[in-house]
């Protein structure tokens, strides 16, 4: 089984919610055909998730540190 040429702009507009209804129903049908696309693409947003926790951990952490009184 080949992987299906997924870019990353594809990933990150399904993840980010910017493709069309067909455009989102073809690309879903290559991760459920194709299982290293599938790895691919949740790599990708996890790899997304894991820095948008970083930097509002690092923000709170800021936040957190200044001095209001």
């Amino acid at each position: 089984m080949t992987m299906t040429k997924l870019t990353t702009d594809q990933i990150d507009n399904y993840h980010a919610g910017k493709m069309s209804e067909s455009e989102m129903t073809d690309f879903e049908n290559s991760l459920n055909s194709d299982p290293a696309a599938r790895a691919e693409s949740d790599f990708q947003s996890d790899i997304v998730n894991g820095l948008k926790e970083y930097r509002k951990l690092e923000l709170k952490t800021r936040l957190d540190a200044i001095n209001v009184g």
